[in-house]
């Protein structure tokens, strides 16, 4: 088996990982947990792992996908990070005009698709994709005044 440092820059050497995320890969891989603290803290000393900018990373890329604060929020959550530390980075976002184009988007979408779309089947749809009612009732009842 190779040694942890092996594997860990292996692994980091493909992409970016988070420390939860790096930590729960080299369990898998059968490494001890004292090993790996110490390699975890090892990374953090040097600069080789930094949550925070990774989730800023990742938030402006959801973003780009025109993803809700909602969805980054939980994929991020999956991601293994912190839960303070992710709503402290998300509130630094201003969303409010990210999310009246990412629902304009939406919006558009349904409206020009082929089938006749009903409102609450419109409401719904966006629900599901993390927005808020207040700023999806605002958006429908631009379009369907």
């Amino acid at each position: 088996m190779r040694s942890i440092k092996d594997y860990s820059l292996y692994l980091l050497g493909k992409r970016d990982y988070g420390v939860k995320e790096l930590e729960r890969k080299l369990l898998l891989k059968g490494y001890e947990l004292d090993e790996i603290k110490g390699l975890l803290e090892y990374y953090l000393g040097i600069g080789y792992l930094n949550d925070k900018n990774l989730i800023e990373r990742l938030i402006s890329f959801q973003i780009s996908n025109n993803k809700s604060k909602k969805q980054i929020e939980v994929y991020l959550l999956g991601k293994g990070f912190d839960n303070h530390e992710i709503k402290a980075l998300l509130n630094t976002v201003e969303f409010d005009e990210l999310e009246k184009d990412m629902l304009d988007k939406h919006m558009r979408r349904y409206l020009n698709s082929s089938k006749p779309i009903q409102k609450e089947k419109i409401i719904s749809r966006l629900q599901n994709k993390g927005f808020t009612y207040q700023s999806i009732k605002k958006l429908i009842d631009k379009y369907f005044e």
